[in-house]
Parts: C-alpha cells; structure tokens; sequence
C-alpha cells in the first residue's frame, strides 16, 4: 500500500480525476451527494454517472447541476446499473454502497470491467488495519478481488497509522 497525501474523500478523487485528465467517472452509491457536488463543481468532465437506489436523497444535488453537467443517475441497486454501461468505457468508478462482503464482492466484480485500461477503480471505506474493522466483511471481498496492495489515502484528521481508516483506496488497472 502506498500512501497518498491525506485529505477529504473528496479531494483525493478531484486529484485523481484531474491530474489525469479524466472525463468519465462514476460514483456508486452516493447517499446526500457531498462527494458528488464536490466533483461536480471542480471536474470538467463529459459523463458522470450516478448510481444509488434511493434517488430522492441526491435530488437537490441533481437539482443544481443537472442542466450545466453531464450527470447520469440510475436510480437502482449497484450490479443492476451496471448493466447499462459499456466495459472498457470508464476513466474512474468510486464505489461507496454497501459495505458487506456479498454486496461489497459483488459491486467490484459489476464495475471492475467498466473501467478502461490505465483507468481506476477506487472505493470508500477501508478498515483492514484499523482496530475496531468496522467492515471487516466489506474488507475480504476488497482483499479477495484487488489483493492488498492498494493505494490509499487517510482522511485529513487522521494521523497515527495504527488507526488506519483508509477513505480511499485505489486500484490501477
């Protein structure tokens, strides 16, 4: 695992977007859309999907932005979604749904192939070395499908690396 520098889940994915000139990105499970706001204002993109099966949560995000960017929500369950996007045709996934092994194992293995060559997939939530493993679950089907050597970065708070709460991980493909 190599460390990126520590910051908002946010700011680590406008960094990864931008810096390598991305265009089309998805977040996968996106609850109140602080993540997608954020990147919506700061990334120049041509496509950004949006998947969570809870709709009305992300409406007033989608409100704001839907006439000036190029957003996509599917509202519905994670692997059914991703049905409806081309293999190979994504820069980016964020996966932050659910965070148990069945659903966890099967939302990398929907979206994994989405993502083109030298493209990224990345996710929210990571507690492998933290001492409470608080997705200990979500943390194996991590481990069973990308291995552990993943990028990751620390939210800006945390510090001491015994309390690894990983906010990021990042997989290159």
């Amino acid at each position: 695992m190599a460390r990126l520098p520590d910051k908002p889940r946010w700011e680590t994915l406008i960094d990864l977007i931008t810096d390598r000139g991305y265009r089309n990105v998805a977040e996968i499970g996106v609850a109140f859309g602080n993540t997608t706001e954020k990147v919506a204002e700061s990334c120049d993109l041509d496509l950004y999907v949006l998947v969570d099966e809870t709709p009305e949560k992300v409406k007033p995000v989608m409100d704001m932005y839907w006439a000036e960017k190029p957003l996509v929500l599917f509202p519905m369950r994670s692997v059914e979604a991703s049905q409806y996007i081309a293999d190979g045709s994504l820069d980016l996934v964020f996966i932050d749904a659910m965070h148990n092994y069945e659903e966890g194992k099967a939302d990398i293995l929907a979206w994994m192939p989405k993502v083109r060559p030298g493209g990224i997939l990345c996710g929210h939530d990571y507690t492998r070395h933290h001492h409470t493993q608080v997705f200990s679950d979500y943390d194996d089907a991590i481990d069973e499908l990308l291995g552990t050597d993943l990028d990751y970065s620390l939210d800006s708070h945390i510090r001491d690396i015994q309390q690894l709460w990983v906010d990021v991980w990042i997989k290159y493909l």
